[in-house]
């Protein structure tokens, strides 16, 4: 149901000769918020979310549809980068309440963890010594990813040389993609 109300939304926010090319999330998948919740290790993350107002991260805000720096309603499916607990732990004390407190600098923190297109593991590196790709999130800045591709078994790309992507990585949901991090990005383009 959830994902109905959403894809009205989204259709509703576009024309309808762009209709034919707008993206729709995925009903056989479970949503970036169920899926977090199921995962159980991203209360801190959600919360932030819930305050935002945010029932679908870059989608809708309250209700409407939102338009994220180069990511508006109906570009595709997203990847959303989201820090765990212990992530957020790293922060100085009040960090978190300071967010919740100032709704702009919260969107921005929020969108920060967002890359307006789907972006596996494996589109985040070549297999190559010191592999470096860089990719912008909603607010437009760059966010580099480095990784070793030269060894067996599974990928956690280091993201701005600090965040690093966990294990719980490539899990699709309606919205396109969702990764663990284990730093959250700061809203001036680094990593904490």
């Amino acid at each position: 149901m959830k994902q109905l109300v959403l894809a009205a939304l989204l259709a509703a926010a576009v024309s309808p000769s762009a209709l034919a090319q707008e993206f729709r999330p995925n009903p056989q998948q479970k949503s970036l918020v169920d899926t977090l919740r199921a995962a159980g290790n991203f209360s801190t993350f959600l919360s932030l979310m819930e305050a935002a107002g945010f029932r679908d991260l870059g989608l809708t805000s309250a209700g409407a549809p939102s338009k994220p720096a180069s990511a508006g309603p109906g570009a595709g499916p997203r990847t959303f980068l989201a820090p765990n607990d212990a992530a957020f732990a790293k922060l100085p004390k009040g960090t978190v309440e300071a967010l919740k407190k100032d709704p702009a600098r919260l969107r921005s923190f929020l969108l920060a963890h967002v890359i307006p297109s789907k972006v596996m593991v494996n589109d985040m590196f070549e297999p190559v010594v010191n592999s470096k790709k860089e990719f912008k999130n909603a607010q437009g800045w760059v966010l580099g990813f480095s990784c070793n591709g030269r060894h067996v078994g599974m990928h956690n790309p280091t993201i701005n040389g600090k965040a690093r992507v966990g294990n719980f990585q490539d899990v699709l949901i309606a919205e396109g993609a969702v990764h663990e991090i284990d730093t959250v990005l700061i809203t001036d383009g680094t990593s904490r």
